[in-house]
């Protein structure tokens, strides 16, 4: 999950805390989020806290955030219509609060939701968006993994490539956690272009 800001996550029960420090897992093929029994009871009680918190907020810098992380673990757990609706509310606080990181850190989130739904001219636009906006390099090394994620599910392998690529370099001297997930979706790409015979555009369908 792309971060939002860099804001003090509150004490070690907290929501977003659980969110911050939970250890991701991906498939090396479709490079989703990989949940056992465990994981999505937590996201569930993650999911519960953040509605606890939404209903005593009144901020819209916060509720964006909130807004956002609900629909990131909406969109694991396989809520999209829910996933789908927090991500939209998430971008209208964050526009209403006028802090162009945080729209940038909720469009990823949001464009990440459509992925996985297939709406993929509406997932690219927000990506492409969030992109242009100025963030500092880790934040951007976050946005280029997940546009590489959208290209990769349509098959664009060769501009998948290049984002994982570019998020490596932001990555480069960061948490050796990030690179290993950097690798891991490079592998997987490489065997994809291998395997559609060098596509030149990465234009082969996902299979």
């Amino acid at each position: 999950m792309a971060p939002i800001d860099d804001q003090d996550r509150g004490t070690d029960d907290d929501p977003e805390r659980l969110i911050a420090t939970y250890r991701w897992r991906f498939d090396p093929d479709t490079l989703r989020e990989v949940l056992d029994e465990a994981d999505t009871a937590l996201f569930h009680r993650i999911r519960a806290g953040l509605t606890a918190r939404l209903a005593t907020t009144p901020d819209d810098a916060l509720r964006a955030r909130l807004f956002g992380y609900r629909a990131g673990i909406g969109r694991s757990l396989m809520l999209l219509d829910e996933a789908l609706a927090d991500g939209q509310r998430a971008l209208v606080h964050a526009e209403a609060a006028g802090n162009a990181r945080l729209i940038a850190g909720v469009q990823v989130g949001l464009a990440h939701v459509h992925q996985w739904r297939r709406e993929f001219d509406a997932a690219d636009r927000l990506f492409a968006a969030a992109l242009a906006a100025e963030v500092p390099d880790p934040v951007r090394s976050f946005y280029h993994q997940h546009a590489g994620k959208c290209a990769y599910d349509q098959g664009r392998y060769i501009e998948a490539r290049e984002h994982f690529e570019r998020a490596m370099e932001l990555r480069r001297d960061g948490d050796p956690e990030l690179l290993a997930s950097t690798e891991l979706a490079l592998d997987a790409v490489r065997r994809r272009i291998a395997d559609s015979g060098g596509a030149r555009n990465g234009s082969a369908p996902v299979r």
